[in-house]
């Protein structure tokens, strides 16, 4: 992707993950809705019933959408359990709690990661472009991209 396509999408790329936005999780047979918060470029959801082979990771579908700016982004990712002896457990249900405004840590709800692989941005339903997860990782941390230049 082109630096300057890269900079012209890079505002809707945040805006879906900064706003409030719909997202649907799609792993083997089950689809689950779910509130997510991206960490480091990695997303974390809350699901009141992961399939048991999440133990092991597989491939999932993310779409998170806003259907008042009608963009969407949809990803090709692989899902895992995260386990409470993670180190990643607690910031990320932290996260989550702070998002969701309760705490959905209890004996039933299972914390999932999802990696993005490839992914599309929409717009409008028009425009389509494939992004990747380092994209991903510039649109929401620009000050690491930044400075990721300086020290070069």
């Amino acid at each position: 992707m082109s630096e300057t396509l890269f900079w012209s999408l890079a505002p809707d790329i945040l805006r879906l993950h900064r706003q409030s936005s719909y997202a649907l999780l799609a792993t083997g047979s089950q689809i689950h809705d779910a509130t997510l918060v991206n960490l480091d470029g990695l997303y974390y959801m809350w699901l009141e019933h992961a399939d048991d082979t999440l133990n092991q990771p597989q491939p999932g579908i993310l779409l998170i959408e806003d259907q008042e700016e009608r963009a969407r982004i949809s990803w090709i990712a692989t899902a895992r359990t995260v386990h409470r002896k993670d180190s990643v457990y607690r910031r990320a249900a932290n996260a989550l709690r702070r998002r969701l405004k309760h705490n959905m840590e209890n004996g039933q709800a299972y914390l999932v990661e999802l990696s993005p692989q490839q992914g599309r941005l929409t717009i409008d339903n028009t425009q389509d472009f494939t992004i990747s997860p380092h994209d991903l990782m510039r649109a929401l941390y620009p000050a690491n991209e930044r400075m990721k230049s300086f020290a070069l």
